[in-house]
C-alpha cells in the first residue's frame, strides 16, 4: 500500500500488506483527526492455504494500527481465497464497527466479520455457507438504525442486522452476485453473473 504527495509525485509512505490486494481500500476520518484506512489482502502469492490479514492504518503516517487474521483459508482452483471486497465502514449506530468478507475459509464457504474500529477484535462474525467477492453495504433506516447487505456466490441475497449479525431477511438469485448492492431510498439494485439486473424493493 503507498501514499503518494500528488503534488510532489513523491512517495510519503508505503505498507507491506503481505500479499496481493484487489479491493479498493475504505477510508474515515474519525474523531480527534485520525485518518483511519482500512484494508485486506488475499491468499495469493503464499500458496493455497494460510490465513487472510485485515489491516488498520493510519493514512496519515501508514502506521499500523492493528491486524486480524481470518479464519483458515483452504483454496482449491484457480478462483483465490481471502478477501477480493471492499471493508465497509459502519456509520450512525454501527460507528464502531467496520466489516470484512473473506471468502474460502474454512470448508471454501465466505465469512462476514464485523470488528471493532478500536482494538480490531470481532464483534461478531457468520459463516456464509458459500464463497463470494461482493462488498458488504451499510444501509439504515432514518433513526440511524444499520444493516448490512451482502452477496455470495450461491446467488443468495442477506440482509443482516449490523449489530448482531441477525439475519433479517435473504432472497435468491440467479447468478454469482460478484458486485456489490447498491441502495437508494428503499430500493437494492445488484447484478449477477446470469446477466440480469435486479430492483428489490426494502419493505
Amino acid at each position: 500500500i503507498q501514499c503518494v504527495d500528488l503534488n510532489a509525485m513523491k512517495l510519503v509512505w508505503c505498507f507491506d500488506a503481505v500479499d496481493d490486494i484487489d479491493a479498493s481500500l475504505a477510508i474515515e476520518v474519525e474523531d480527534g483527526g485520525t485518518v483511519a484506512l482500512y484494508a485486506a489482502n488475499e491468499l495469493d502469492h503464499r500458496g493455497h492455504n494460510g490465513v487472510s490479514q485485515m489491516f488498520k492504518l493510519n493514512a496519515l503516517t501508514g502506521e499500523l494500527l492493528w491486524s486480524r487474521d481470518s479464519d483458515p483459508i483452504h483454496q482449491n482452483d484457480d478462483n483465490g481465497g481471502g478477501s477480493f471486497a471492499t471493508p465497509a465502514v459502519g456509520k450512525h449506530d454501527l460507528s464502531g464497527l467496520v466489516y470484512y468478507h473473506v471468502c474460502r475459509t474454512r470448508q471454501g464457504e465466505g465469512m462476514l466479520y464485523a470488528l471493532d474500529k478500536a482494538t480490531g477484535e470481532t464483534a461478531w462474525s457468520l459463516p456464509l455457507g458459500s464463497h463470494g467477492w461482493s462488498s458488504p453495504t451499510c444501509l439504515y433506516t432514518q433513526s440511524g438504525k444499520g444493516y448490512v447487505l451482502l452477496g455470495s456466490s450461491s446467488g443468495t441475497l442477506r440482509l443482516l442486522d449490523g449489530l448482531t449479525g441477525q439475519e433479517v431477511a435473504a432472497i435468491k438469485l440467479r447468478g454469482n452476485i460478484e458486485g456489490t448492492p447498491a441502495v437508494f431510498d428503499d430500493m437494492i439494485v445488484v447484478g449477477t453473473r446470469s446477466c440480469r439486473i435486479y430492483g428489490i424493493r426494502i419493505s
